[in-house]
């Protein structure tokens, strides 16, 4: 959590594990920008290059998932942190000093890109010595007259996550490890919950 004391270092450390760019070339004159932390934005004081004569500035979250954010990065980082280890909506709400209907839509928004992140790659899941643990819950979803279990084809170690094909979790305590919880075996998304946990575990 040392990483979200303050926005300097939250911006640091985004930038560190993926989740925003590390530079910026300015469009007017080709040049790299300036990263100015703590007020979280790229700027190139190069007038004499620039076709206008002015500066040009840009917001450090532009084409990034933080993009239409109204949090500061801490904040957000922060829940993202208690999404990943499943904390309850209360909780996380509190450690990110944000609104209880804050707190539900970052939650959200996390079980909708991770879902998609995971379908998308075709990193390894599990692999020799590591076991792939799947959640009852992710398996069926409950009706008044049946309950149909979703498919999910037998995990064999070593096969990619497009081998799976489990249902979307519903629930506000996970879908990350996305209804399959696993160590996996090859680099994959800086999005993914177990990578978020870990690396806020280690700065």
């Amino acid at each position: 959590m040392e990483a979200t004391t303050d926005e300097s270092k939250a911006v640091v450390w985004a930038m560190e594990v993926g989740l925003l760019g590390r530079s910026m070339l300015c469009p007017q004159c080709a040049q790299p920008m300036r990263l100015n932390a703590r007020n979280r934005y790229w700027r190139c004081c190069r007038k004499t290059r620039h076709a206008d004569g002015k500066q040009e500035q840009f917001s450090i979250f532009v084409n990034s998932w933080f993009s239409k954010m109204k949090l500061e990065l801490s904040q957000a980082l922060r829940l993202m942190f208690a999404w990943c280890m499943r904390a309850p909506q209360p909780q996380a709400a509190h450690m990110a000093k944000v609104s209880e209907n804050t707190a539900p839509a970052w939650y959200a928004a996390c079980r909708v890109l991770c879902s998609k992140e995971l379908w998308s790659g075709e990193f390894k899941i599990g692999g020799e010595g590591h076991i792939v643990e799947i959640d009852e819950t992710s398996l069926k979803k409950k009706s008044k007259a049946v309950i149909r279990p979703h498919r999910v084809r037998q995990a064999y170690e070593g096969h990619s996550a497009a081998d799976y094909q489990a249902v979307h979790q519903t629930s506000d305590s996970h879908v990350g490890e996305y209804a399959l919880r696993a160590q996996l075996g090859e680099s994959h998304s800086p999005f993914c919950g177990p990578c978020l946990g870990y690396a806020y575990e280690h700065y």
